[in-house]
């Protein structure tokens, strides 16, 4: 029976208690919470510490506005 399930079902079996955190029951389901969290934390995190840098820099290299002649 396992041999007539096709590849990427059988993946999607092995593969879904540790995406959901089942297989750990309530200690699997925490770590799976807050991996999940870390991961936008460092996304949020990652732009904070960006953004003052891209924006020095876009203003450094803005041409000047005065005119040569």
């Amino acid at each position: 029976m396992w041999k007539d399930i096709p590849g990427g079902t059988k993946a999607s079996r092995l593969v879904m208690p540790i995406h959901d955190g089942s297989i750990g029951g309530l200690l699997g389901r925490i770590i799976a919470t807050l991996s999940s969290l870390l991961g936008v934390l460092f996304r949020i995190s990652g732009v904070i510490m960006w953004y003052p840098k891209w924006k020095l820099r876009r203003k450094r290299n803005q041409p000047s506005r005065v005119q040569k002649k």
